[in-house]
């Protein structure tokens, strides 16, 4: 498997082994499971007729808010998604293959080895390629892409190295710039302050046909690394977009680096659409931590129009008697009403069955289950796997009682992608 462990720092290396033969998941219900997307969030976003989006800049548990500014456009106030509404309108990826070039050439120097520039735009997620290039004053590396003339509006994505709180070599301050000619620039984002791992920026881009990002500030590393840089057309909508929150196993499990990922399993059924996905997710990370930087997530995506919350596993962590149910049932109704008071489909799986090293039996997760399907009831969202079900059949497909190894991770993407088809016309 392709370098999983490498794009998350805090949890579970263990979590990397080879797992036992394959299985084809199935079955899809509600509930809930576990890490956390914090991270940073832009401070403020405006568009060209000035309109301001003010984000919060709050942190808690694990995760870290950022300060960071983006002057740049989205979509305006948020618009209420039905969460059973069907995802009718692709916004197809235009960046994946085309042409591109860079400040350094055709290659760049990552981890010490030469890789070509093509590998920013390839669709395959390997933290030992993409782009890496040093920044200082007065050097503001760059990439651009020629994803050809036709879209007005685009949403561009990129991926660096680590956890949403931990990143490794990320564009701190960067712009976006666009041109119909591949020499003339205009600039339609600028992000100051950045300290996360990834990020997306909606703008305009009627007559236009290639999109550069330029990084003019870097961490304390010197340079900076895109993993992967894609470009999708919203023009029409941006209803197929995705963000996974939640704790290490859904750091593990949705991090874009296993083959075939939740995206393209999702396209290999619903060829029409190509979803924009962003793991989010935290290691170590509760309800409560998620609480406490959700609105940094919700300002960092503000053109995402689901959320999957995979919380629950460190909330019930080792629970024999149910005892955590109840502040579990209320954290979780607060990040639902949160995001769904900005516009959000919300997806909620059923915690995976789990025995953490040291418990004596496997976690009561009957109650918190329970309350997740109790809270669908009154207060509706898309239900996401029973992850629970699947893993306590199939527990060869955890590395340590609670982190699926690799045959999990795939599994786990199945189950996803399977369970939100319904959603796909």
């Amino acid at each position: 498997m392709r370098a999983i462990c490498a794009a998350w720092a805090l949890c579970v290396l263990a979590a990397c082994g080879s797992g036992s033969s394959g299985v084809s998941p199935s079955g899809s219900g509600s509930s809930a499971q576990s890490k956390h997307g914090s991270g940073s969030a832009p401070g403020s976003s405006s568009d060209a007729s000035g309109a301001n989006a003010q984000g919060a800049d709050d942190a808690g548990g694990q995760g870290q808010g950022d300060a960071a500014t983006s002057s740049g456009g989205t979509d305006g106030a948020p618009m209420p998604v039905s969460q059973q509404a069907l995802i009718t309108i692709p916004n197809p990826i235009v960046s994946r293959g085309k042409p591109v070039t860079s400040s350094v050439g055709a290659s760049s120097t990552v981890m010490g080895s030469k890789q070509p520039l093509s590998t920013v735009n390839d669709g395959v997620f390997t933290t030992g390629d993409g782009f890496e290039a040093p920044v200082s004053a007065g050097t503001a590396p760059w990439v651009a892409i020629n994803v050809g003339a036709g879209p007005t509006r685009l949403m561009l994505t990129w991926l660096t190295e680590d956890q949403p709180n931990t990143p490794v070599k990320p564009p701190v301050d960067y712009h976006i710039d666009v041109s119909a000619d591949g020499s003339t620039w205009k600039t339609v984002v600028s992000v100051t302050g950045n300290n996360t791992n990834a990020r997306e920026d909606s703008f305009d881009f009627g007559g236009q046909s290639w999109v550069r990002i330029a990084t003019t500030k870097a961490d304390s590393s010197g340079s900076v690394h895109f993993v992967e840089i894609e470009a999708y057309d919203i023009s029409k909508g941006h209803e197929d977009t995705w963000v996974f929150l939640g704790d290490s196993i859904t750091a593990l499990a949705m991090n874009r680096f296993v083959s075939p990922d939740f995206a393209t399993l999702v396209n290999q059924s619903k060829t029409a659409f190509t979803p924009m996905v962003v793991d989010d997710a935290i290691g170590g990370t509760t309800t409560s931590d998620c609480l406490q930087n959700l609105s940094t997530s919700i300002a960092r995506f503000p053109d995402v129009d689901n959320f999957a919350v995979a919380y629950g596993t460190n909330d019930s962590w080792c629970d024999l008697s149910g005892a955590g149910v109840s502040d579990f049932k209320g954290n979780l109704t607060m990040i639902v009403d949160q995001l769904k008071a900005a516009g959000k489909r919300v997806i909620v799986p059923h915690i995976p069955w789990n025995q953490p090293s040291g418990c004596s039996m496997p976690t009561l997760l009957a109650p918190y289950n329970a309350a997740i399907d109790a809270l669908r009831a009154t207060d509706p969202f898309f239900p996401g796997p029973d992850l629970y079900t699947f893993v306590s059949m199939h527990q060869n497909q955890l590395d340590d009682g609670v982190h699926p190894n690799d045959t999990g991770v795939a599994s786990f993407n199945t189950l996803w992608s399977q369970a939100v088809l319904p959603l796909y016309p």
